[in-house]
């Protein structure tokens, strides 16, 4: 005779503190409780894998925006530089002479660059009190409206007896300039910017008066013969 067995349980309906009484069957009860188990355990298991997988789409979407970002940076770094990109303009200007004074003879050799991001303006050359000096200024002026500031180097380079010489003085000039840039005049421009120069003079002997002007990294923005202007302004 096959035996059956049974779980009783028993829990307490109201108030009363009357028990009552719930009969099941061994298998049933063992069924209930693994099943009980089971559906926590597969409830804790789709909570984390939930967690998980929103924690994952999170960093995904970081490092997607991350990425956009990045993207849009160097867009910009490249559309700025082509911006910036200078367009060089190589003119040569008609020289000027000075017809009282043909010692004063103007050389043909400079070619004028300009780069069109700065140029020269306010040209004024005045002769020492003792006669024996010229000092020569100008004004820097930034060609492009903007509130960044334009850097670079400056010199004053001339020409007397065929040979060269520069404001600031320049160990070594190759082709009329200097050879190292950064021995020049440093300037930092938002608008405009007064520089001036003295250079011995007695009434002739200058061949050539030159301003040059160099970026940061040595190309040069500006090279503008200004013989004809500083030379007629002194007599």
């Amino acid at each position: 005779m096959k035996i059956r067995q049974t779980i009783t349980l028993i829990y307490f309906k109201d108030k009363s503190g009357k028990a009552l009484t719930l009969k099941l069957r061994s298998w049933l009860f063992n069924f209930l409780v693994m099943f009980t188990l089971c559906f926590f355990a597969l409830s804790v298991f789709a909570i984390y894998s939930a967690y998980k997988l929103k924690k994952e789409n999170i960093s995904i979407l970081t490092e997607l925006d991350a990425t956009d970002r990045e993207n849009r940076n160097i867009k910009a770094a490249v559309k700025e530089a082509e911006a910036k990109k200078p367009v060089i303009d190589v003119r040569v200007k008609k020289p000027e002479v000075a017809t009282e004074k043909p010692v004063q003879s103007i050389s043909t050799e400079v070619q004028n660059i300009n780069t069109g991001l700065i140029g020269i303006e306010n040209i004024v050359a005045k002769r020492s009190n003792r006669g024996d000096a010229l000092v020569i200024s100008i004004d820097l002026v930034k060609a492009q409206v903007s509130t960044s500031k334009l850097s670079g180097y400056v010199f004053l380079v001339w020409k007397v007896s065929d040979k060269y010489r520069t404001l600031p003085e320049s160990e070594e000039i190759k082709n009329g300039i200097p050879a190292d840039f950064k021995e020049g005049d440093t300037f930092d421009i938002r608008y405009r910017k007064p520089i001036s120069w003295k250079i011995n003079y007695n009434g002739f002997g200058i061949q050539s008066l030159t301003v040059v002007v160099y970026a940061l990294d040595g190309n040069i923005l500006l090279r503008e013969n200004i013989t004809g202007k500083v030379l007629g302004a002194s007599k």
